[in-house]
């Protein structure tokens, strides 16, 4: 085992190795910090060896030929560091937020983002809107979804969201209550009237809509996306006595 002597390229100062990722095991750096000049002290065995290091904010790797102490005088180059890219993201006409997230934090519109990484938007529409559209560099993406993940970012992306007005359809309700304006998806509950003396309620007709509904004088139905129409209806008592 001999103790090389390595230079980490560019460094002018006393730097900090933070991580020593190669080699593995069994031999290592002498002190985690180089001198002024970058140099650094490592224990390795003969032969050809490579050292990959992390010190300030770069990554340093070299591969090198060991036969003697302090007579391999190896370099370290950084490795480049990718120019990160431009994210800008943004509502089209309002009605509601548009967040961003990179490795679990908020980022601004405008932020650089290191390629690789992930970025989350998350899109938050006022009460009675929903998302319409997304936009990635003017290409239509990810549907109605209320988020939209970039993944592996390589360059540099404008994100936008658009919201639409939820649609809203009439309920008729005829001989019964429950009738109004509802989203499509909405619970709609409704009620007949009681039925008139001599009468009994037998249930519902649907009128128009396509409306699914159990056929009891409270029941409820899932709003379809058209506007709908039911009817309570009743016959007549058969003839014979009856306690009120």
């Amino acid at each position: 085992v001999y103790l090389a002597t390595l230079t980490l390229s560019g460094v002018s100062t006393e730097t900090t190795v933070t991580a020593v990722t190669a080699p593995a095991s069994g031999y290592g750096i002498q002190k985690m910090e180089s001198d002024a000049n970058g140099k650094l002290y490592f224990w390795l065995p003969a032969g050809s060896q490579t050292v990959t290091l992390t010190a300030g904010s770069n990554t340093y790797t070299g591969t090198f030929t060991v036969a003697a102490n302090h007579t391999n005088a190896a370099t370290l180059t950084a490795a480049s560091t990718p120019a990160p890219h431009t994210v800008n993201f943004s509502v089209v006409n309002g009605n509601g937020n548009l967040t961003a997230t990179v490795d679990g934090g908020s980022i601004s519109t405008g932020a650089s983002v290191h390629s690789g990484k992930t970025v989350v938007f998350t899109a938050a529409p006022n009460s009675g809107y929903r998302v319409k559209a997304w936009k990635d560099n003017t290409n239509t993406v990810n549907g109605t979804n209320a988020a939209y993940t970039l993944t592996n970012i390589t360059a540099a992306h404008t994100v936008t969201v658009e919201f639409e007005v939820i649609p809203t359809y009439p309920v008729t309700v005829n001989s019964g209550t429950g009738g109004g304006n509802y989203a499509e998806g909405a619970t709609v509950s409704i009620t007949a009237n009681a039925p008139a003396i001599g009468k009994y309620f037998t249930g519902w007709t649907v009128n128009s809509g396509g409306i699914t509904l159990v056929n009891t004088q409270s029941t409820s139905f899932t709003m379809p996306a058209t506007a709908g129409e039911v009817t309570a209806t009743y016959e007549n008592l058969p003839a014979g006595n009856y306690s009120i």
